[in-house]
């Protein structure tokens, strides 16, 4: 991993010009150093967007590969490859309007869009992906839906990536049931809000919102030492002092001039006297204790000021 200073002029060139493909085809392939798992609504665009900004730290052009997710949730499995195609064409067409003074870059550009256009993928093309970064800078890419994998899937993760290390991202989980059904509905309205929270839909909303079993999991398989959670609340509220402990964690130069810390964007929801708030408090009241067993020094974290006292 990177541990060399950039400075912030560089740092600036870079992020002005779009990411380019550093190809080493004869780089071993070994897989991402890290990935980003979280809650859905929890910021997780938003701190792949400031991290992968970074000179030192390399994505694949596409987001969301959720590669083990694919594998292991049988509901995203017939969605992923066109989404995956879609990304692909959507970058092939960027290049072809603005890489025509580029032409070294973008025949990279173009290689490394065929390779993710691979019409069936393995384990070896999921490692194999991270060798087109440059040979010092460090590898990750953000798929939230692998917070959802059973035990045998973060098996599977680890041994395809040994040593891959974790940023998992939780929010509140009534804040985040809330935003996550207020989608679906495409409504702030609470009455529409309720509506999605009432049918087996609301169910699983609800299991996505158990941190505390998530977070054991994925401890408890992976070892506690490779995770560095965040919350969405500490990426509103403290969003350079955030950046700051997860460059830490990854190895790489913090500079505060190389990221846009305006915090992630914070949706008006249904406030903490709501009919949808109570109805969620009740349902997850046993959530807060067991993370509070599990990590009392983020428990606090985890809270909105619509569900505090």
């Amino acid at each position: 991993m990177a541990t060399g200073s950039t400075s912030y002029d560089a740092a600036r060139d870079f992020v002005t010009q779009p990411r380019l493909p550093f190809l080493r085809p004869t780089a071993p392939a070994s897989g991402p150093d890290f990935i980003i798992i979280g809650s859905r609504y929890a910021g997780a665009d938003w701190l792949a967007n400031a991290l992968f900004a970074h000179p030192s730290i390399w994505q694949p052009p596409i987001t969301e590969l959720s590669y083990f997710a694919s594998l292991y949730l049988p509901h995203l499995a017939p969605t992923e490859p066109p989404r995956r195609r879609a990304q692909v064409q959507a970058a092939r067409a960027w290049w072809r309007e603005h890489g025509g003074r580029r032409p070294e870059a973008r025949a990279d550009a173009h290689r490394l869009l065929d390779y993710l256009d691979a019409g069936h993928v393995t384990d070896d093309w999921y490692r194999g992906l991270f060798s087109f970064a440059g040979t010092d800078q460090v590898t990750g890419e953000m798929s939230q839906d692998n917070l959802l994998l059973p035990r045998a899937g973060i098996r599977h993760l680890s041994s395809v990536c040994p040593g891959v290390r974790v940023i998992l991202l939780l929010r509140d989980p009534v804040e985040r049931a809330l935003a996550h059904a207020a989608q679906i509905a495409a409504s702030n309205d609470e009455q529409a809000i309720l509506q999605v929270l009432h049918t087996r839909i609301g169910s699983q909303l609800l299991c996505h919102s158990d941190v505390a079993r998530l977070t054991r999991l994925w401890r408890g398989t992976m070892g506690g030492d490779r995770i560095h959670i965040e919350t969405y609340r500490r990426l509103v509220e403290q969003p350079g002092a955030a950046l700051r402990r997860v460059c830490e964690f990854l190895g790489v130069a913090w500079h505060p001039a190389l990221f846009d810390t305006a915090p992630p964007p914070s949706p008006q929801l249904p406030g903490r006297n709501s009919a949808a708030v109570t109805w969620l408090q009740a349902q997850l009241a046993y959530v807060y204790d067991e993370f509070n067993q599990l990590d009392p020094t983020l428990v606090d974290w985890l809270q909105p000021s619509l569900t505090r006292g």
